[in-house]
């Protein structure tokens, strides 16, 4: 088992979260050019419920297959870092719904914080700064990333470094 294995730093944590958040803006992307032609090619109304979820279970799928076949997102890969069961071995999928639930409220806050900077202040939280949401999420998505952060706890796993040499798991 990996016991012996250092837990992943913040830092290396933060850089992998940050690769896995081009990949999944590049699957929003694409998941929206093939649902597109269901709405006639237009544009889908804001809080539009079917394109929330369709994208909402996209990055779940995504986040899903790679952490219970490797243990390893293609942003995690890059930086030899591998999430797992505390007791060690690979993630069951009442682990993935746990951790991929737990990470969303730090998410959306940096989402409402992106949205905040591009929509007028009348429009969308009235009164806050969109500086302030982003800077609030991302020091909360960071704050998580120390070793046992509360998706470790709640979902009863961890994130370790895999020394340099080691096989990359095939996805």
């Amino acid at each position: 088992m990996s016991e012996s294995l250092p837990p992943a730093s913040m830092l290396t944590r933060a850089l992998a979260v940050l690769y896995d958040s081009m990949v999944g803006v590049a699957i929003l992307f694409v998941g929206t050019a093939v649902i597109l032609p269901l709405n006639q090619g237009e544009a889908f109304a804001p809080g539009n419920p079917f394109y929330a979820t369709w994208i909402f279970g996209l990055l779940f799928a995504y986040f899903g297959f790679f952490w219970t076949r490797a243990g390893q997102t293609l942003g995690m890969r890059a930086w030899r870092l591998r999430v797992e069961a505390a007791a060690g071995g690979g993630m069951s999928w009442l682990q993935v719904i746990l951790r991929f639930f737990t990470a969303l409220p730090a998410w959306v806050v940096v989402g409402a914080g992106v949205i905040k900077a591009f929509v007028p202040d009348d429009l969308f939280l009235a009164g806050v700064p969109a500086s302030l949401l982003s800077l609030v999420g991302i020091l909360w998505v960071v704050l998580d990333q120390w070793p046992g952060g509360w998706r470790d706890r709640f979902s009863e796993t961890r994130v370790v470094r895999l020394p340099k040499g080691t096989p990359r798991s095939p996805v």
